[in-house]
């Protein structure tokens, strides 16, 4: 999990409010939203199974908090 996190960070500014990215085989794919108050999500799938349902994705700090009220930059 420790190195799917960097990925998904990586992912959320790649994607709109909701989309999803694949495997080269296609076999695996990651799906990040973002919910009606801007809270980042993630779901993973394997051969359209679910192996992560839908989780929480974000950062809280002591000075900022970037779990909810995000926006997509050029939205």
């Amino acid at each position: 999990m420790k190195r799917l996190l960097p990925l998904l960070l990586s992912v959320s500014c790649l994607v709109s409010a909701r989309g999803a990215i694949k495997s080269p085989d296609g076999r695996i794919a990651v799906e990040f939203q973002l919910t009606d108050t801007g809270a980042p999500t993630y779901s993973v799938t394997r051969d359209g199974k679910p192996v992560l349902e839908r989780s929480k994705l974000g950062l809280v700090r002591d000075d900022d908090d970037f779990s909810t009220g995000l926006k997509l930059a050029g939205e």
